[in-house]
């Protein structure tokens, strides 16, 4: 009979355990889920397991769903956007101050205007610089570094994107002659969505997979986005989604 009693009370107290540490990996409060479980035993276990994880960063995911679920091209859409990155999270300067000299010394106004008429957000970076140094001789070689990072930042993203805007219309020209040759037996017929096909051209939309594919549009007005193996297929020619 004692040891029946004592099993007992170590099942439930297993219970209550694993109650606690389930509730702990969840995010909920381990010590009220341990006397759940010492009390409910295993169908606090079962409890604790059904019930989901406390989310305590739902606008992060939210921002998170927004990131994954929306195809946007792999290169910043403007100069602006490659320095922004690179600039720091946050002021780590006193701004009051830099408004002041601004304000009372026309040659760091002026300096300020310059760099703003870059990028407004490179203003950041010369108020950090000049007030740690804080030394007017350095102004102009504080100017002279941000404006050339900046301007070879530009340089070098226009490049970019010229190369591939290039391999991006050479592989669409490929796939046209492709998908030209394909349907010239079939009276213009596209023969796995049997449509007579209206029209083939580059596509050049926001959808970064079919870059440098093709979008074929059919005579009931539908459009299908094609590279490769890849395909998808509209309704509409909507401009919003392609």
């Amino acid at each position: 009979m004692v040891p029946l009693v004592v099993g007992f009370i170590v099942t439930w107290v297993i219970c209550g355990i694993v109650c606690g540490i389930v509730a702990s990996s969840k995010g909920r409060d381990p010590t009220g889920w341990f006397f759940i479980g010492l009390i409910l035993g295993i169908f606090g276990m079962f409890l604790i397991a059904l019930l989901p994880a406390v989310n305590t960063t739902s606008s992060d995911s939210f921002s998170g769903w927004n990131a994954s679920n929306q195809d946007h091209s792999t290169f910043p859409s403007n100069a602006a956007t490659i320095q922004r990155a690179s600039a720091l999270p946050e002021s780590k300067y006193d701004k009051q101050k830099w408004n002041i000299l601004k304000e009372v010394d026309a040659e760091i106004a002026a300096t300020a205007a310059r760099i703003i008429a870059l990028d407004p957000v490179l203003e950041d970076m010369l108020a950090e610089k000049f007030i740690t140094l804080n030394d007017k001789s350095y102004l102009a070689s504080i100017e002279r570094h941000i404006a050339d990072k900046f301007l070879a930042d530009r340089k070098l993203f226009e490049e970019q994107t010229a190369n591939l805007e290039k391999g991006e219309a050479e592989s669409s020209q490929r796939e046209m002659q492709d998908y030209r040759f394909a349907i010239q037996g079939t009276g213009q017929f596209d023969p796995k969505h049997n449509l007579k096909v209206t029209n083939v051209e580059p596509y050049v939309g926001s959808w970064v997979s079919f870059r440098g594919g093709i979008k074929i549009t059919f005579d009931d007005g539908s459009v299908l986005l094609k590279k490769g193996h890849l395909g998808r297929t509209f309704k509409w020619d909507d401009k919003s989604l392609i």
